[in-house]
């Protein structure tokens, strides 16, 4: 059987909480910042399913161990971080910062409610609503909460073309751990520092991920295969640009255009060009493939723009012994 990408332990578990009902129950959770439902479009919905998976986790019924509701919240914060991003990309003047900013003070709120021990369970770690910061953290807490699936996947079932161009861009990113989280005092958590060993460079080392790294310099790779995770996750990475992108080719040639005719106007019409003109001249009578006129003409007009910013007073220039 094939495996995905959204078979890993981390988007799974993303999966499940995009199941929530964001029904009313759970609304009452949100009192802390019904003030700005209406100022933040879609907010509400997303507290509300803060409030219904953060309800679970604090339930009598709920046998995990405290180990595995303390991760549970931790993908439910980059969860909540990842709807807003979704919102962003359906609104580009989305404002991250206060999204992330009220949503946190529901989570407090909420962990005040629900949390009937003061336990550490779903207790923020750090603070911050800085939306590279916590995207990066978020790529690479993924990566070593699925490290061990596809390290067996990888080795022992041979799977690696379903991972191969996920471990790529990760392995950009995986070398600057220590720089992306260390996040208290400078050091990095307890809990993740141990995955700075386990580097995807090492998993792409892998006989079955040689393979696709063979067949990609000989196939064009069906990306749409390879990209088999859930919507939603492909702004983690920077995927080919599709028909929508037309736009950016634009932006790309225009510059080009412009560097290309500045060089043309420079070499017509200004001094430095009517020297370069000189030194290709004097090549071309070496070579005896000039005629004796030309030479005349266009060796004069290069004398006269020559000697005028040779001696030009404010050019300083100067020896050192």
């Amino acid at each position: 059987m094939q495996k995905k990408l959204s078979d890993l332990p981390s988007f799974s578990r993303y999966a499940f909480f995009n199941t929530f009902a964001a029904s009313d129950p759970y609304g009452e959770y949100c009192e802390s910042i019904k003030y700005v439902f209406k100022i933040y479009p879609g907010i509400e919905e997303i507290c509300r399913g803060l409030a219904e998976h953060m309800s679970y986790i604090y339930r009598d019924d709920n046998t995990d161990d405290n180990n595995e509701k303390v991760k549970d919240c931790r993908y439910l914060f980059y969860w909540m971080h990842e709807q807003v991003i979704k919102i962003k990309k359906d609104n580009k003047n989305t404002l991250y910062h206060w999204y992330i900013h009220h949503l946190i003070e529901a989570w407090k709120y909420m962990k005040r409610k629900l949390d009937k021990s003061n336990s550490n369970i779903c207790k923020l770690e750090y603070y911050d609503t800085n939306n590279e910061n916590i995207k990066k953290r978020k790529m690479l807490y993924d990566y070593c909460e699925n490290y061990n699936d596809l390290q067996t996947n990888i080795f022992r079932g041979n799977y690696c073309d379903s991972y191969y161009y996920y471990l790529k861009k990760i392995d950009n990113l995986h070398n600057n751990f220590k720089e992306v989280w260390s996040v208290n005092n400078g050091k990095i958590p307890e809990y993740i520092k141990d995955c700075e060993q386990n580097k995807p460079s090492d998993l792409l080392q892998a006989p079955s991920c040689k393979n696709v790294e063979l067949l990609g310099k000989n196939v064009k790779v069906n990306e749409s295969y390879i990209y088999d995770w859930d919507e939603g996750l492909e702004y983690l990475f920077h995927f080919p640009p599709s028909s929508d992108d037309s736009y950016g080719v634009v932006y790309t040639v225009i510059p080009i255009l412009g560097i290309f005719f500045f060089f043309l106007f420079l070499y017509k019409f200004t001094p430095v060009g009517s020297i370069l003109r000189s030194l290709l001249l004097r090549k071309k009578i070496k070579q005896g493939a000039i005629d004796n006129n030309e030479i005349e003409i266009l060796s004069s007009e290069s004398d006269i723009h020559t000697s005028k910013y040779l001696y030009n007073s404010n050019m300083n220039i100067g020896y050192t012994s």
